[in-house]
This record gives structure tokens, C-alpha cells and sequence, in this order.
């Protein structure tokens, strides 16, 4: 039993090591031998700016505002508001604009997201389209940095950087925060050394002719701003992140919205990688698919992971078979781990508190948030359940 459990704990912790510390290691060392620039230039090409909402009616006017305000030629940009059947007053808001060059596209039943932008993309005059969300904020200047990747032909898909505000002074959203700086981080150095591997939803474009309404089959549509990188890498276009095109968004509430949108991001993550199974042969794709191994699938079977190896680590801390020193590295390492997840609970209380935040414990207890939610989604796929529709807090 003892060697059986001493190779999992191992397995089991290089393993998570590998998909948040070894994998982001080896690319920063590939970054400096392996990067692609991308030729940039002012230019100004007809662009549609793309809203997603759903009984947004406390914030759409102030992203209609926003986006009008934006540093971008008037002549060249349509807002198109993509409702998602919204019940509130969200459509009406959105006709007063009519006469600036605000369309509404409106679905007749709930859809989601993508159906929405399905939709609306069928409506859209620009040769740039420009994807965002009614709560996201652009820096005035978002969509010039977003276009002038776009002078290179082998750009089919360019996304900006999210940079969370945490209002509610949550220890989630701040955790949140910190985590989506780390993807940030990892997402600007596969850019750098070929394409990305998920688009930030909320801030992100493409070549019109390019679009591909994703769908999975039966009536379910697919997310298109993670499936949208990996169908253009198949067709030979590139898709990068530009830093300087910035977009600000509000954090996550609290640990139950968190865990809600994490699973099902997850789950639909994973029915889209399915969908473009292809692109795992890592004969035709050998970096990507190996990126895909690392930061997708490896991330989403980490929880498993770290449950495996807590539990293949009690009986090599309380049973040694080898000697006091042999028991006693593992109970060193038991320790580790008890201390890890002791903290998380911490977290959890003081968050529950309203106790002031502290790194040492807000970070494990989003981290655990985080997997627990990734745990979830698996579980959803795994059982046949999607969720076609989301319902944010608002």
C-alpha cells in the first residue's frame, strides 16, 4: 500500500505544481527564444462595438455613455446593445439612443450570451467586431489599441486586459483580483510566443469574416470568446492579448456568486474543448496542445489532485514503514498541507466576519473557492447538466 500511496502523493503534487508554477516557469524561459511580435499601427477600420445584456437597466445607460465617449471616430464605430430577452427596462433605455447610432438587437426568448451576440452579429456592419459586456468600462482609448493589432494579417482575434475593482471590499473579490493578475500574466506570455488560449469576454475582438456562431448541437451554444482563439489558430490566424487596451470591471460579490460562475464557466469550457477536440493532436499542434494540456486540462483536474494527494499523505504520515526520518518528512509535509487548507478555513471566517483582509488567508481561500467551483463543473459535465443561461447578481 505504501509505495502505491507514496507515488500518488508525488504524482498527485508535481501534477499542480506543473499547471501553476512549472508551466508558467518554462513559458517565461520560451518567451525569450520564441516570441512573435505583432506589427501595430493607428488605423481606423469600421468597428461594431457588441454589448451583451440582460436586465441591465442600472448600468447599460452608463455603458452607452462610455462607449459614445470612447476615443474612436464616430463615423467608424456601431453600438450595437445585444439583449438577451431583458424584462426590465434595459430595451427601453437603450431606443432613447437610437438617434446616435445605438442599435438594439433583441432576442424574442432567453438565448444567453452567445446567442445574443449571434444575433447581433447578424446586424453588424463593421469589418472589426468588438465584444464587451454592460457592466465593463473601457479606458478611452480601448478600441484604437484593440484595431491596431489588426494592420498585422496574421491577427484574427485581439483581446484586452481586465482590471478588477473589488467595491464590496470582499476577501473573494480580492482574491479574485489577485488570481485574474496571475491569468493575465500567464495569457500575455502565450501571446507573446504564438496565440492565446481564451478570450477575456468582456473585451475582445475579431475579423467580421471570421466569426463562427459556435454550437454544440441540440439547441446548446458554445462559449465564443474561449472557443473563438482556438478555431482561428486551426485556420492559421493568431489571436493576442494587447495590455494597453483596458477595461474595468466590477469583482466578484461574495463566495456563492464566485463559485456559481466559476462552475459554469468551467463546464462550458470544457463541452467547447470537446467541440474542438482537434486541436489537441499534438502532432498537427504540438505547443498549443501541450499549452491546452497544461493550463486547461491539468487546471481543471487539479482539484482532484490536491484531494489525492492530502489523502495519499495521512497514511504515509502515520504509518511510516521506513524509519522515524521517513514518517516524520511526511508528517512535515501533512503538516503543509493542513496548514494550507487551515488557512483557507480562516479566510472563510473572517470574510463571514467582516474582518479586515490578510493575504496569508484570503489567498488559500480563494484559491480552495476557485477549485471547489472547478470541482463542480467537471461534476455538471460530467452528469450531462449545462446550464444554457446566467444569471448575474446584479
Amino acid at each position: 500500500m505504501m509505495p502505491v500511496a507514496e507515488a500518488l502523493l508525488w504524482v498527485s503534487m508535481f501534477l499542480v505544481a506543473h499547471t501553476y508554477f512549472f508551466y508558467p516557469a518554462l513559458l517565461a524561459f520560451l518567451r525569450g527564444r520564441l516570441r512573435k511580435p505583432v506589427a501595430q499601427a493607428d488605423i481606423t477600420p469600421s468597428v461594431s462595438l457588441l454589448i451583451a445584456a440582460y436586465n441591465e437597466e442600472k448600468c447599460i445607460r452608463g455603458k452607452i455613455e462610455n462607449s459614445l465617449a470612447l476615443d474612436y471616430p464616430k463615423e467608424r464605430l456601431e453600438i450595437i446593445v445585444a439583449s438577451d430577452c431583458s424584462s426590465d427596462a434595459t430595451d427601453d433605455i437603450v431606443r432613447e439612443y437610437a438617434d446616435r447610432n445605438v442599435k438594439l438587437s433583441r432576442l424574442d426568448h432567453r438565448g444567453g450570451k452567445t446567442v445574443a451576440r449571434n444575433h447581433a452579429v447578424t446586424q453588424a456592419t463593421g469589418d472589426i467586431l468588438v465584444f464587451s459586456d454592460a457592466p465593463t468600462i473601457y479606458r478611452p482609448d480601448a478600441i484604437r489599441k484593440l484595431v491596431r493589432n489588426y494592420v498585422d494579417p496574421s491577427i484574427g482575434c485581439v483581446t484586452g486586459e481586465v482590471i478588477y475593482t473589488n467595491d464590496e471590499n470582499s476577501a473573494v473579490g480580492e482574491g479574485g483580483s489577485l488570481y485574474w493578475r496571475y491569468e493575465s500574466w500567464i495569457k500575455r506570455i502565450e501571446s507573446d510566443i504564438g496565440s492565446v488560449l481564451g478570450a477575456a469576454g468582456c473585451i475582445y475582438s475579431m475579423r467580421r469574416e471570421l466569426y463562427m456562431p459556435f454550437n454544440e448541437g441540440g439547441g446548446l451554444t458554445l462559449d465564443d470568446d474561449f472557443l473563438t482563439p482556438l478555431n482561428l489558430y486551426t485556420m492559421g490566424f493568431r489571436s493576442v492579448m494587447d495590455e494597453e487596451a483596458i477595461s474595468i470591471e466590477k469583482a466578484s460579490k461574495g463566495r456563492d456568486e464566485e463559485f456559481r460562475m466559476r462552475s459554469r464557466v468551467i463546464t462550458r469550457a470544457i463541452s467547447g474543448l470537446v467541440f474542438m477536440r482537434r486541436i489537441l493532436n499534438p502532432f498537427k499542434y504540438p505547443l498549443y496542445s501541450f499549452e491546452l494540456f497544461s493550463h486547461k486540462i491539468l487546471r481543471w483536474a487539479a482539484p482532484v489532485f490536491m484531494i489525492a494527494a492530502l489523502l495519499a499523505n495521512i497514511p504515509l504520515a502515520i504509518w511510516p514503514d521506513h524509519g522515524p526520518e521517513y514518517g516524520a518528512k511526511y508528517a512535515a509535509l501533512l503538516g503543509l498541507q493542513c496548514f494550507f487548507y487551515g488557512s483557507a478555513l480562516v479566510g472563510l471566517a473572517m470574510d463571514r466576519l467582516g474582518l479586515p483582509k490578510v493575504k496569508l488567508f484570503y489567498v488559500p481561500y480563494y484559491f480552495c473557492v476557485v477549485n471547489g467551483a472547478v470541482l463542480s463543473g467537471v461534476w455538471k459535465f460530467m452528469i450531462g447538466r449545462r446550464d444554457r443561461v446566467w444569471t448575474p447578481i446584479r
